[in-house]
């Protein structure tokens, strides 16, 4: 049997612990959403500096996490403005309707709880409704 090393279980760590987080259908703002996250982000960032790269792979990395968040996203937008490939309001506008997006996809986790809730309690209205009425005297 292989022993995993410490960059699998750091690895593992992050995976289990956003899966627990997002399973339960928690997002940012709960405090065990917070209890849950913080630790699979400092296994991410442990796992990414233990692991032995190259300078070409490092440059990959940072690439790839430096693409994942709004700063990039700004990044990008505000080289395009001053080479003059899109306007300030376009900028604007495309940040928004992307800030709106975004929010709509992390709710996704508060969505699906409630929609099973929903169809357990309409499995329950629809048996009652399936019941013989009862005479009444």
């Amino acid at each position: 049997m292989k022993k995993l090393t410490l960059d699998e279980i750091l690895y593992f760590g992050f995976f289990v612990l956003l899966s627990i987080a997002k399973g339960l259908g928690l997002y940012e703002g709960q405090l065990l959403f917070l209890l849950l996250v913080v630790p699979a982000l400092l296994c991410g960032a442990l796992k990414i500096l233990l692991s032995s790269y190259t300078r070409r792979q490092w440059a990959g990395v940072l690439f790839l996490l430096f693409l994942t968040g709004a700063l990039a996203f700004l990044g990008l937008g505000i080289y395009f403005v001053s080479k003059g490939m899109i306007g300030l309001g376009q900028l604007t506008a495309i940040y928004t309707l992307y800030g709106s997006f975004r929010y709509v996809f992390l709710d996704i986790g508060t969505y699906l709880p409630q929609m099973m809730n929903c169809l357990a309690n309409t499995e329950r209205l629809y048996y009652f409704l399936q019941l013989e009425e009862e005479e009444e005297e």
